[in-house]
């Protein structure tokens, strides 16, 4: 219709659990509610994504995580924007997070995507979105490229709804397409997501 946007998960329900204030600035404690509420409030989550992060590796934090992973849950966090490798940035940093990375439109690794614990890579530049007061804009970050797989989880799910958090990850990362050293310890981790691929596959 020519207004906004059209998601990477079509069909999905989104359920917004607000964590951090209008600036993007919260408290770890926070967050945690955040994911410990949606986990055990009586919803219906199959994927978390989240567009967040902070540079101190809290144990209570990787705790509700787990639960949450436990649950059934598929958990994605944004890498991070410090253009630097190495362990920078939690949730994504703990090994029961996907850890997402981000790319330009030309497959390139994005100067800011922090490197050497990402899982899988999604575009992140440039991307349009949803703003403040009901408008659009173009969005960059490694906060843009976790939601693609998010919703590439969700797509996963669609067709294998009993496909585990490990499952759902293995499938993807198995399926990406390579765009340079295999293995998480590269740029784009095991590459770009293709979520045409991971469904074409015979099982989760």
């Amino acid at each position: 219709n020519s207004v906004g946007v059209s998601g990477a998960a079509r069909g999905g329900q989104i359920l917004p659990v607000r964590v951090l204030d209008q600036c993007g600035v919260g408290f770890t404690s926070d967050v945690i509610d955040g994911i410990l509420g949606a986990t055990q409030g009586g919803f219906s989550v199959d994927v978390m994504n989240l567009s967040l992060g902070t540079g101190s590796n809290n144990s209570a934090l990787e705790a509700a995580v787990q639960v949450a992973v436990d649950a059934g849950i598929v958990v994605v966090a944004a890498a991070g924007n410090t253009g630097i490798g190495g362990p920078s940035r939690y949730p994504a940093a703990f090994d029961n997070t996907i850890a997402a990375g981000a790319i330009d439109g030309s497959n390139n690794h994005a100067s800011f995507s922090t490197t050497g614990y990402v899982d899988l890579a999604a575009p992140g530049v440039s991307i349009l979105s949803t703003t403040i007061d009901g408008a659009y804009g173009n969005k960059t970050g490694t906060s843009m490229a976790s939601p693609y797989v998010a919703a590439a989880a969700a797509v996963v799910l669609s067709k294998f709804p009993s496909c585990t958090p490990a499952g759902v990850q293995t499938l993807l990362e198995t399926t990406a397409d390579d765009l340079g050293a295999a293995g998480e310890d590269g740029l784009f981790g095991h590459g770009r997501i293709d979520p045409q691929a991971a469904v074409q596959s015979a099982s989760c």
